[in-house]
């Protein structure tokens, strides 16, 4: 008895370590695995690429795809899978064939997980496809009561758009038609027209931040999250914010600082 709880403890123990120490990304050639802090191997390398652990889940590629393993170095999800997102709203967007949606942990397709709104809680979910080179939506997109009462389910969305961007904290979406970019929302009604050179959702590490960095005439400028101009276009280069609410601009190839979202400029530097 004695030596079995001892044995349980020395599990226990070995597996809470296993969970709480760092694990950093290295390489052996010309595989990757992980290694602690001292550089001693935690798991082995042996797939072509890695990427660092985010919420338990860190994805590899092998065979030219990607998977997801855990802490343990078990392949929870296998690598079948054309591009990945690392799981920093417990959700990994995947892609696969001409078809994109969110897997949880298990490997199951899910809805990313809610953003509260007024007086209900909004599941937002944008599943793409393609078709003749053009990318439309899927019918995924769901909106439940706090209550869970209601259910509206969406019937596919033509394939129009050149090109689609979306970050995943996002309730939107960027979209292209006929060379100009406009925004979509989560219940697919459009909140900007197609009138931008450029429009990128804010995917600074998945901060809940719903600006946008766009671009006309070779400017660029910000819009805010219901798409009006927040900061007119008028710099030669910019980020998104980060989450001390400041965003990197340039006046020229040399010349840049930061703003602030009332526009604001600090530290420029030549």
């Amino acid at each position: 008895m004695r030596l079995f709880l001892s044995l349980l403890f020395f599990l226990s123990f070995s597996s809470g370590m296993v969970y709480s120490q760092v694990a950093i990304p290295y390489r052996h050639g010309n595989m990757w695995g992980f290694a602690d802090e001292s550089g001693w191997i935690i798991i082995t390398p042996k797939y072509e690429a890695v990427g660092e652990f985010v919420n338990g889940m860190a994805w590899v590629k092998k065979k030219n795809k990607y998977g997801f393993i855990n802490r343990l170095g078990e392949e929870v999800i296998k690598a079948k899978y054309k591009e990945v997102s690392d799981f920093g709203l417990d959700a990994s967007f995947v892609r696969r064939g001409n078809k994109s949606y969110y897997l949880d942990r298990h490997g199951r397709r899910t809805v990313l997980g809610g953003v509260r709104c007024y007086n209900e809680l909004i599941v937002h979910h944008f599943e793409t496809y393609t078709a003749s080179g053009k990318i439309g939506l899927l019918g995924k997109r769901l909106r439940l009561s706090r209550t869970g009462s209601k259910v509206f389910v969406r019937d596919t969305l033509k394939a129009i758009w050149e090109d689609f961007r979306q970050a995943d904290s996002h309730p939107f979406a960027a979209v292209k038609l006929n060379g100009k970019w406009g925004i979509i929302k989560s219940d697919w009604e459009m909140m900007v027209d197609y009138k931008y050179d450029d429009v990128l959702p804010n995917t600074y590490q998945n901060l809940p931040d719903h600006t946008f960095v766009y671009r006309l005439e070779n400017k660029y400028g910000f819009l805010d999250e219901s798409g009006e101009v927040l900061i007119e276009a008028k710099y030669y280069q910019a980020e998104p914010f980060n989450k001390r609410g400041l965003a990197k601009v340039w006046l020229n190839k040399h010349y840049w600082g930061y703003i602030d979202k009332t526009g604001r400029e600090y530290f420029f530097h030549d």
